[in-house]
């Protein structure tokens, strides 16, 4: 093993060195930082001096200095802090180098309960930080004591800082590739690429490499990338040629190629990046950007009046798979007539189970609802008998996709989505158009499409009973909802 640190931590002038391959550990010199859970870590993680290094020591500059006391570091009251670690270059080149930070919270991690801790006792807060271009995680493992301090005669509860352990799983030391390499990659309204360029020059990975348009960009022409499912995405970087920018355009994304929202607008700059989820946040604090198609998109004539070609060098994009549908915690319920109920429960010769509604919300293609007979129509009822489903949220929503699974020799061919706050005056969405085996209905944040209850609400008399495999539905608390309750 080297004996010369790999990696560096500091935080607000602390210091902890280690190998990168196992962990970073700094430890405080207190007596108090000692016990309890703090020295679990120590044993846990195997940390001994070797890997840890005390802020007073016989060191030279900063902390470290004989004569110097150790200086206590503080959570501040918002619960957030930084930490900066710097990865020093080895002899195999097999690890990333560069200055990196985490953005760590602890707000969201026994924050309270540590704060009301006897004044002196020690506890943790354990913290997983996935990084959006890493194919790993790291874990944070933060020891922190009771203090009370005076200040302009008021006492104040603080946390103490005592120990900070950072443990990097295998993965974390392999970047992680941006979505769009090896997808599909068209363009469209007449976008031409350039003599001896190519298009898929913009999605390669290398710097060295660029896509150039034959001549100036024109409104409506766009590049676009499949990226072949819906992810949630976290971040996009556009690296363009200098003196061949988009001087108007903007980034827009989409669950079908049909329907587009604008996600960024472009700065005339020499490329560029946005997040739309930050390295301290994660999917349910934001809404999430879902998509299939990612595209830019020119929405001027270039106005330069020597019309350069477009220089695209790099189109990268990341994020994470889909997570759990809101529709696994919501109440689902079925309205309407006699044809409104269950089947009996059944298995075919493939293995798949028909049965109860609680088969379209389990997230399992293998399981369906149908129904006992062929749904009426809107169109065709008496009165206010309206078949349908109705899926309660408990809680308004920003709502950013609707995916509806059904059967297809089995579906519903005029249905209609609905969204409703009170469950009595409802609004129409879209029509349920089933495409690829399946019905998509995506939002933008600018769409605004905020509900408590959705409904699937059948338009035309159907011919075949109803067979749902699946209903899924992503979004967020709606920002609106949530403000209303702090009033």
């Amino acid at each position: 093993m080297k004996s010369e640190p790999l990696t560096a931590v500091r935080l607000n002038g602390m210091k902890a060195f280690g190998h990168p391959e196992r962990l970073l550990h700094w430890q405080s010199t207190r007596a108090s930082s000692m016990a309890g859970n703090l020295e679990e870590f120590r044993k846990s993680f195997g940390v001994t001096d070797e890997y840890g290094q005390h802020t007073k020591s016989s060191g030279t500059g900063g902390w470290g200095q004989d004569q110097q006391e150790e200086q206590s570091w503080y959570i501040p009251a918002t619960g957030r802090f930084q930490v900066f670690f710097n990865v020093m270059p080895d002899d195999k080149g097999d690890i990333p180098t560069g200055m990196c930070s985490f953005n760590l919270d602890i707000r969201d991690y026994n924050f309270t309960e540590l704060l009301s801790m006897p004044e002196g006792h020690a506890g943790q807060a354990s913290l997983r930080l996935v990084i959006d271009d890493r194919q790993g995680p790291v874990d944070v493992f933060v020891g922190l004591s009771r203090d009370s301090v005076t200040k302009s005669g008021t006492p104040l509860q603080q946390l103490r800082i005592d120990s900070l352990t950072t443990v990097f799983s295998d993965g974390y030391w392999h970047m992680k590739e941006s979505l769009t390499r090896k997808m599909g990659v068209l363009t469209e309204n007449g976008m031409e690429e350039a003599d001896g360029s190519s298009i898929h020059y913009a999605i390669d990975g290398e710097k060295m490499t660029t896509f150039q348009t034959r001549e100036g960009l024109q409104k409506d022409q766009a590049l676009v990338v499949d990226l072949q499912v819906i992810y949630n995405l976290r971040k996009a970087v556009v690296v363009e040629q200098a003196a061949h920018e988009c001087q108007a355009c903007v980034l827009e994304a989409s669950v079908d190629r049909l329907w587009w929202w604008p996600v960024h607008p472009f700065t005339r700059g020499p490329g560029e990046e946005v997040e739309w989820r930050g390295k301290d946040a994660t999917p349910s604090e934001s809404f999430p950007i879902v998509a299939r198609y990612i595209r830019i998109l020119a929405t001027a004539d270039e106005w330069r009046e020597h019309k350069p070609y477009w220089g695209l060098t790099e189109f990268e994009v990341f994020g994470d798979e889909l997570q759990d549908s809101l529709t696994r915690e919501a109440m689902v319920w079925l309205e309407g007539g006699e044809a409104m109920i269950a089947d009996d429960d059944s298995e075919d010769e493939a293995g798949a189970h028909r049965g109860p509604l609680s088969y379209a919300t389990d997230s399992d293609t293998s399981t369906s609802f149908v129904t006992v007979a062929p749904p009426s129509g809107l169109l065709d009822s008496h009165g206010d008998i309206v078949d349908g489903i109705v899926i309660d949220l408990q809680e308004a929503h920003d709502i950013a996709l609707i995916v509806i699974w059904q059967n297809e020799t089995r579906l519903c061919k005029t249905c209609m989505i609905q969204k409703s706050m009170d469950g009595n005056e409802w609004e129409d969405i879209q029509l349920m158009v089933h495409t690829d085996g399946m019905v998509l209905a995506g939002f933008g944040p600018t769409n605004h499409v905020v509900a408590r209850y959705i409904r699937l609400t059948v338009i035309e008399s159907m011919s075949t009973p109803w067979e749902i495999v699946d209903m899924d539905v992503y979004g967020v608390l709606s920002v609106a909802e949530e403000q209303g309750d702090d009033e």
